[in-house]
């Protein structure tokens, strides 16, 4: 355990003991009727209060979202601290968790799965939820091994996502519209329609929202970026009986986006492009980053009570379309090619419009989802509760990148189109067991296992995707010809089979509304082949991952349930750890023949860290929440893994480092979140005033030059009125009230087709957190 981390982990310890003996004391002498409202979760496939689950879940509500403007899916992370969530080109988004990131364009298992209503998603239909959000119950965010209960086995956690059910008495709903300085709307209803009150009812929701998102202006046309979405959602409830119940819930999202990507360095191409830094907000791009993509859903839960047991089958569906057109060599323009003389030396090809070093592309991406779950629950046993199941997953579909190639014949280069396509079909099976014990009133023991197998079908060609004659006359390509199969027949098609598991104890304190539990877990993830434009020899298939995990946790309630504080430190240890080496250069010595790629990896790995929550009820009007989180993962001495920071050896594909002690993502170590809220209650109505205050700790960037980014904070700031039985709502708000600048992510130089000297654009990527944001909301309930 490094000193760094025993540091921070004495302070958090300290704090929580102090927190703790004065909630006591305030307890002992305090006379208040208030409390907090007991939370529920369905962590473990069964409703529970979140203070007795074994493990670390935050429970969000869907009106907390509301009051706090967080409308879409990556605002999650404002009100999590530990979590990061980010949308990569509007077709998927990466979730880390616990300092474990995870990249959907790996190929691999995610380390965080997301469930919509209980219901597995496939690989990219994930990327629908990171849309706008709108008319949710409730958000369970559970942090570590998944490998047992849930869908699929995740390492680092799961995001489970309710919507709001259907209202079975009255007709009830809202209309919401809010307006923000970006040119920005949002516009959200939901209505619930009794149709045999107590039996029957329909809920409908929809969302429209527009804007110009951060405003990033493009330096070459002076347009900016902006993006549109639009979804809507019906949900059917039906309880016939107090025995029986079925929920069907059918969901669309459809989502434009035309981005520009901030950048900053100085030009090395002689173009008399201006010097950028990332507080710029500007881009250089020949064309728009344009993405238009559809995502349904569909979920089906039966519930049905019988014989002391609750049965319940899931099943679930989700279908993606989407096409992302973009410039994949940022930082250059058409201007000043012509009179160029290196450049035209160097590319013969360019002629007056020198698209060549624009590196336009094309993805395609059709994704079908669908699973089935079946399990049985015992109800309410004295000495034991269990919940068998068996579960079945479906995905199939095809990804196609349609990009320009450079083929290089002796001096001169050709320039062709081509297209990598990779269809794929994943079938994955379980079986699960978890047990509870109530040993006594004060002792609890639970017990899970799960097996798991996993039959992969990823197939993936590059083709020539126009007739092309090479300055070889014999060499002759036409459209549909296969050039180079980037997984070989033996990796086409892979089995995996594991068996995962949980175990735990946890002590209830009788004179203390408290308890404290260990927990240990194991997890899994399948190997795989990187899917790839290029060919990557002998680094093309990844290994199977296993891991397993201790945590150890207080979870308390003081001040008669006025203050709920819970904490946890873990420790988790990674065999094979899944990871992903981004636009990593490739040798032209090897099969790959140069250019550059993204490159699946493994690598042993170690994960530890604490978290702290705490919800205080201060006031019957005054309400503060906040969380700490502090990690550090980190791969173990003496592993190697492809890198742009070594030198090649021979003929291998790509330059293997050691980098032992480096950080297994770019998530910030340390990360904390405090938000409050006050209502001043008047005859007729009542003000009401909340602040959110997210830090962000210092942390290292893999992909970045410097290697380091600075930490920051944002606050916002919400003042509103609203009548007093609220009826209606309108509040003004400050997103970043000061305006605060800072990078989020950097990425390497781009880079053009070019060779030496002329090789990166002298421009690197770099992400910038959102500047400040004015709005104003108005909401009127019905």
């Amino acid at each position: 355990m490094s000193k760094t981390f025993t540091r921070n982990l004495t302070a958090v310890a300290v704090a929580v003991a102090v927190q703790t003996m004065s909630g006591y004391s305030l307890a002992e002498a305090g006379e208040e009727t208030f409390s907090l409202e007991e939370i529920i979760v369905t962590a473990q496939k069964r409703e529970q209060s979140l203070q007795d689950v074994p493990s670390t879940v935050n429970a969000i509500q869907g009106d907390a979202l509301t009051d706090k403007k967080l409308f879409n899916f990556t605002d999650l992370e404002q009100v999590s601290p530990g979590l990061e969530l980010r949308s990569i080109d509007g077709r998927a988004g990466s979730i880390a968790l616990r300092g474990v990131d995870f990249n959907p364009n790996s190929g691999a298992s995610a380390a965080v799965d997301v469930y919509w209503n209980d219901v597995t998603l496939g690989t990219n239909a994930s990327g629908g939820v990171f849309q706008e959000m709108f008319d949710l119950g409730r958000v369970e965010l559970l942090r570590g091994p998944q490998g047992t209960l849930q869908g699929r086995t995740s390492p680092a956690g799961a995001v489970a996502i309710h919507t709001a059910k259907p209202d079975m008495e009255e007709v009830e709903g809202y209309v919401r519209t809010t307006f923000t300085d970006n040119s920005g709307t949002n516009t959200q209803f939901a209505s619930s329609l009794p149709i045999i009150p107590g039996e029957l009812s329909v809920r409908v929701a929809g969302v429209y929202s527009d804007s110009e998102l951060s405003e990033v202006k493009n330096y070459v046309d002076g347009d900016v970026s902006d993006t549109q979405t639009k979804a809507g959602r019906i949900s059917v409830a039906w309880q016939p009986s107090d025995e029986f119940a079925a929920e069907f819930v059918y969901q669309y999202v459809e989502n434009d986006l035309s981005n520009y990507s901030v950048l900053t360095g100085t030009s090395t191409l002689g173009q008399g492009l201006p010097t950028l830094s990332g507080s710029d907000l500007e881009a250089i791009q020949t064309q728009a980053d344009v993405y238009n993509g559809r995502f349904e859903n569909v979920s089906l839960k039966l519930d049905w009570e019988v014989l002391g047991h609750q049965v319940t089958f899931v099943s679930g569906y989700s279908e993606v379309s989407s096409v992302r057109d973009f410039d994949n060599a940022l930082g250059n323009t058409k201007i000043g090619f012509d009179d160029h003389p290196v450049l035209t030396a160097l590319y013969p090809q360019i002629g007056l419009t020198g698209t060549q070093l624009n590196n336009p592309q094309r993805m395609l991406d059709q994704n079908y989802a669908s699973s089935q779950e079946l399990r049985i629950a015992s109800m309410d046993n004295e000495f034991w509760d269990y919940t068998v199941g068996v579960y079945y997953g479906n995905e199939s579909g095809f990804y196609n990148n349609e990009f320009m190639r450079e083929q290089f014949f002796g001096p001169a280069s050709l320039y062709f189109d081509t297209v990598a396509s990779a269809p794929f079909d994943i079938q994955s099976y379980g079986a699960f067991a978890h047990n509870i014990f109530y040993l006594n009133d004060q002792w609890t023991a639970q017990v899970g296992i799960r097996w798991q197998r996993q039959e992969r079908t990823v197939e993936s060609s590059l083709y020539a995707a126009e007739d092309t004659t090479a300055p070889n006359p014999a060499l002759v390509f036409s459209e549909g010809d296969e050039l180079a199969q980037l997984i070989p027949d033996d990796l086409e098609s892979l089995n995996s089979e594991a068996w995962t598991g949980s175990v735990s104890l946890q002590y209830a304190f009788a004179d203390y509304d408290a308890s404290a539990y260990v927990s240990a877990a194991t997890s899994f993830r399948p190997g795989g082949a990187t899917v790839s434009n290029k060919d990557l020899g002998e680094l093309t298939e990844y290994n199977e991952e296993d891991s397993w995990s201790l945590e150890v946790g207080v979870k308390s309630s003081w001040l008669d349930n006025r203050l709920r504080l819970n904490s946890a430190i873990f420790y988790q240890d990674y065999s094979d750890y899944i990871g992903r080496a981004n636009r990593v250069s490739l040798n032209p010595a090897s099969a790959a023949n140069g250019g550059e790629g993204s490159i699946t990896t493994n690598g042993d790995a170690t994960v530890q860290g604490v978290e702290v929550d705490f919800e205080y009820l201060m006031a019957e009007n005054w309400h503060i929440a906040g969380g700490v989180s502090y990690v550090e993962a980190e791969y173990k001495d003496g592993v190697t893994l492809p890198s742009n920071d070594c030198a090649f050896v021979g003929t291998e594909t790509a330059a293997m480092c050691d980098v032992g002690g480096l950080e297994l993502g770019t998530q910030a170590p340390f990360t904390a979140s405090l938000s409050t809220d006050y209502t001043i209650p008047m005859d007729a109505f009542e003000i009401y005033m909340l602040g959110l205050y997210k830090f962000t700790g210092r942390r290292t960037d893999t992909d970045a030059p410097s290697g380091d980014l600075g930490g920051y904070g944002t606050f916002d700031l919400h003042l509103g009125l609203r009548e007093a039985s609220a009826t209606w709502d309108v509040s003004l708000f400050v997103r970043n009230l000061f305006d605060k600048e800072a990078t989020d992510n950097l990425q390497p130089e781009s880079k053009t087709f070019g060779r030496a000297p002329i090789e990166t654009t002298g421009y690197l990527k770099t992400g910038q957190i959102a500047p400040r944001l004015i709005g104003l909301s108005a909401t009127y309930n019905f």
